[in-house]
């Protein structure tokens, strides 16, 4: 208990002192003019207050000088009448005209970039400063330093390295709540890693580490991470005192089970003894039964021989009784068969007769109907002429009422139908 309250002090403890020590300056890129190259290792050493000098430009020369010297140990890039002609070589340059000047002077030193992030938001909406610190260089080719010279410059750099950095560690932090920053500072690093890289390599500059120096909460949440570190300490003794408790119950309820444990196997031997004496009897009756069932067995298997022949006997005198019923049977069947056949030829021809005699009148009868048939169509001749004379007479009165009655005009498909129906047709 005493080691665990030594272990919290010290954790408050050393939170304090990070809040307590001094806020992380933010590094800054530039780049200074300097009178010759030999200047240059003082110059890129004379940073203050964060300042982190890059390039050095060594001022042009207003005619010609006799020599020119150029320190080893860092990237210089020439101009010759204001064309780049890339790195000039370390040493002495003897006769050294005005046309031919040192453009740029880039450090080949690992810098160190100190980029504190203030007020950042956590999914939770908490506000965290958090202290990034990176390492990076120029190179390491010519071509690197050349890209960076023209293409970025120290200043620029300066400002993307600050942009993208503060950019990157506000995403990572908005996507988790404030109980997992510290948790995730070193997952934090490798992502800032990875984002620097692939935006700066392109301009000559190569990141080589990132890290999360410091994750800074607010005072308040601090004190309350302290007093949470208290109760999980309480909770952390009481729950090994309730551990205890638990091994002591379980040491006991051991021991009482080790006594129903014996007292069981007591009661299982005795158990087995009687199970024994029981499987001896049982099986003493079951030879008993046994040898009982066989006598029985046997003396069934004799009645049923005996049966069985007896049966066997019935049968066959049956199958003789039947045989002789049979016969008679089917004689008395035949004789039987034949007077119903002579019956039946009888019959057959009596009706016979009587359908062959009512065949001839039915023929009788239908000429007859033909010949009554035949003197109706006469008849019927005569009835049409009649008919026919009779119409004549009533279209020929239709004909004087409408002769009398004064002129008609009659015109059209109606009166043409009127007319045709009128004036008597001749008899086909």
């Amino acid at each position: 208990m005493q080691y665990g309250r030594q272990v919290v002090q010290g954790v408050v403890q050393a939170v304090r002192g990070t809040f307590d020590a001094a806020p992380m300056t933010h590094s800054s890129c530039s780049q200074k003019n300097i009178t010759y190259p030999m200047e240059a290792a003082s110059t890129f050493a004379s940073g203050r207050h964060g300042e982190i000098v890059l390039v050095c430009i060594p001022r042009h020369a207003e005619f010609f000088q006799f020599f020119y010297r150029i320190p080893d140990g860092f990237w210089v890039l020439g101009h010759k009448w204001g064309k780049s002609i890339g790195e000039v070589a370390a040493g002495v340059q003897w006769w050294y005209p005005a046309y031919n000047n040192i453009a740029y002077m880039v450090t080949k030193q690992t810098v160190t970039y100190n980029s504190p992030t203030r007020q950042c938001p956590t999914a939770d909406n908490i506000m965290v400063d958090i202290d990034l610190s990176l390492t990076f260089k120029i190179g390491p080719t010519i071509e690197d330093a050349y890209k960076f010279a023209y293409e970025m410059g120290a200043v620029r750099l300066d400002k993307f390295i600050a942009a993208q950095s503060e950019e990157a560690i506000r995403g990572l932090v908005f996507s988790v709540t404030h109980d997992h920053v510290h948790d995730l500072r070193e997952d934090f690093a490798g992502d800032v890693l990875q984002t620097l890289r692939s935006k700066c390599e392109p301009y000559g500059v190569k990141v080589g580490t990132v890290k999360i120096t410091d994750v800074k909460l607010p005072a308040v949440l601090m004190q309350t991470f302290e007093k949470t570190t208290s109760y999980k300490t309480k909770i952390s003794e009481q729950r090994k005192r309730h551990e205890n408790t638990i091994r002591v119950l379980k040491d006991h309820a051991q021991q009482d089970l080790q006594e129903v444990i014996k007292t069981n196997f007591r009661l299982k031997q005795d158990l087995d003894s009687q199970n024994f004496r029981f499987q001896t009897e049982k099986l003493e009756r079951m030879i008993h039964t046994k040898g009982a069932a066989n006598v029985d067995i046997l003396e069934s298997t004799s009645d049923r021989d005996v049966a069985v022949k007896r049966v066997n006997g019935n049968l066959v005198a049956a199958k003789l009784h039947a045989t002789r019923d049979g016969e008679e049977i089917r004689k008395l069947t035949s004789i039987d068969c034949a007077e119903k056949m002579i019956q039946a030829a009888n019959y057959a021809d009596v009706r016979s007769l009587d359908s062959a005699g009512h065949l001839y009148a039915s023929g009788k009868y239908a000429e007859r109907d033909v010949i009554n048939a035949h003197a109706e169509a006469e008849k019927s001749k005569g009835l049409v002429e009649k008919r026919d004379h009779d119409l004549s007479i009533e279209q020929m009165g239709l004909l004087a009422e409408i002769g009398a009655t004064g002129r008609k005009f009659i015109s059209g498909e109606h009166g043409k139908r009127i007319m045709n129906n009128c004036i008597p047709k001749a008899r086909k």
